[in-house]
């Protein structure tokens, strides 16, 4: 049949359709035009179409997967094409196909903010972190101090006598000898974290050198601490050597 007789372009574009037994779904899938647009456009309803350019467009796209003769459609379109002003649509204004390519287009940026934003945390995090540990250390930092003699060394106070810190624990029923005496005197900078058995804090900070530290109570004290190996221990009135082995961080748990 010659394409030059037939007047519709609807008629024109479902008639090569059917001889090639294709159907609207494989036109869309071939095209990525909405198979309500192929429909309107072979019933020539251009008034459920976009305007005249785009519909132009989907007839040329359409009329390609037929390998039908551009210049026929254009000649066949612009006869069926109603006698309407053909003013271009404002493309903001109008609904733009959801393509294959722009949905995937749409899950490479969504993919690339989500790496972002997991880049971001990350870097947030540690941040934090190094932030904190700075601050850990900066706490309890472990400078030099100049070696003094072993024998007993008074503290270093503002007051004309040093008086050594005096940390009574309560206790429900307090007697008048406590049971447990506990004193620590650091040679280098320690620190210590003290708490009873029913997980009481009685002190917390670093321990200065030249400075004695008397715990009394009639109850276990639990001490956490660092550096250990530099903290001496007198238990009772009796010396009993240094809080740990090494520097490292540690607990010890004195009882009555």
């Amino acid at each position: 049949m010659n394409e030059e007789k037939i007047s519709g372009i609807g008629s024109l574009l479902r008639r090569k359709r059917e001889e090639l037994n294709l159907s609207l779904e494989d036109i869309e899938q071939q095209t990525f035009i909405n198979k309500r647009y192929l429909k309107a456009i072979e019933e020539e309803q251009w008034e459920k179409l976009p305007g005249y350019s785009h519909t132009f467009g989907y007839v040329k796209n359409y009329g390609r997967v037929l390998h039908l003769n551009q210049e026929t459609l254009k000649s066949h379109f612009q006869q069926s094409y109603p006698d309407l002003p053909k003013k271009e649509t404002s493309s903001r204004g109008k609904y733009r196909e959801f393509t294959p390519d722009k949905a995937n287009l749409f899950k490479k940026i969504l993919l690339f903010l989500i790496i972002a934003a997991a880049i971001l945390t990350s870097l947030y995090l540690s941040i934090e972190f190094r932030k904190n540990h700075d601050d850990f250390h900066s706490t309890i930092s472990f400078s030099e101090v100049t070696n003094q003699p072993e024998a007993t060394i008074p503290s270093v106070n503002t007051s004309p006598e040093a008086t050594p810190v005096l940390v009574q624990v309560a206790t429900p029923t307090p007697t008048p000898e406590f049971l447990l005496q506990v004193k620590l005197s650091a040679d280098e900078v320690a620190w210590l974290q003290v708490t009873t058995n029913d997980n009481q804090k009685v002190f917390s900070g670093v321990l200065v050198p030249q400075k004695e530290y008397r715990f009394l109570s009639n109850s276990s004290l639990i001490m956490s601490f660092l550096n250990g190996s530099k903290v001496r221990v007198t238990l009772n009135g009796t010396e009993a050597g240094f809080l740990a082995e090494n520097d490292q961080r540690a607990e010890r748990i004195f009882r009555p």
